[in-house]
Formats: structure tokens, sequence, C-alpha cells
């Protein structure tokens, strides 16, 4: 399963169906929730919902770049981490933003952003998200956004 060279390796996920992420916690992570779908998946899947897998069999290097807006509590501070699972979680990317408190009902915070990953096969990546200063739920927003491409 190696494909030909000029072979676009990687996926797109893109939240199409917002679904609110409870927080239980105080600053402990939970997978960010969502209806994520998929496209054009190259030598990639999704075994779960917001997760892309390689399941190439040469391990790969592979550039993530990624868009969401995500809703939540004004003012409070809200983690996102790209996490590997290669037999165990590792997060090897993390943002933490602060949500606006904007005019009207709609209180946002825009993360955007990249990360690089070795990637084996069967190995995925996925998202969670955590409350830093409370624990007042959050949900990711229509049309966020991420991406997995070889470089």
């Amino acid at each position: 399963n190696n494909g030909l060279p000029n072979t676009f390796i990687g996926g797109v996920a893109n939240v199409t169906a917002e679904v609110e992420t409870v927080i239980n916690t105080i600053n402990v992570p939970e997978v960010l929730l969502g209806t994520f779908s998929t496209s054009d998946l190259q030598h990639m899947d999704s075994p779960l919902n917001g997760q892309l897998r390689h399941t190439g069999d040469s391990p790969a290097e592979f550039d993530v770049s990624f868009d969401f807006i995500l809703d939540g509590q004004q003012n409070g501070e809200y983690k996102i981490e790209l996490v590997h699972n290669n037999g165990g979680a590792v997060v090897i990317f993390s943002q933490v933003r602060t949500i606006n408190n904007l005019q009207g009902g709609r209180d946002v915070a825009y993360y955007s952003g990249g990360a690089t990953v070795t990637l084996r096969e069967n190995e995925y990546l996925y998202w969670q998200v955590s409350n830093i200063t409370g624990a007042q739920n959050c949900t990711i927003e229509l049309d966020s956004t991420w991406v997995v491409k070889e470089r």
C-alpha cells in the first residue's frame, strides 16, 4: 500500500454537525466531539469519528494543518491538543485561546496552525480539548477543518 511517488497521501476532516463536548473537570482533556466528515483519504482512513489513521506500510512524515472555531464560556481559556496514538497517546501540539466576549450570544475563539508528525502503519491522530479556567462545555463550529498531508 505504498502508492505512486506523486500520489497525494493524507486526508481532510471537516465538521459537518456540531456536537457539544462535555467538560467534566477543570483542565482535564476530553476528546473533541463533533461530526467530522472525511474526504480525499489516500493511504488514510477514519476508524472512529474525528480520527485520521495512516494505512500505508511505510513510515511517512506528515504536515497537519487546522482551522477551528470553538464556542465556549466567554472569557474562558480552552486548550486544544493534537494527539498521536502510536500504541499510547502522546500530545504533539497544543494551543490555548481565550473565548472572545462578542456581541450577541456567540462567544468563540479561533484556532489555527500546524504541526508535523511521523506516522507508521495504523497510527492515528485526533483532537482533545480542555477548559483551563472552569468546567463549562464547548462546541466546535461547522466548517472547522483539519488536514493531514505527507511532507
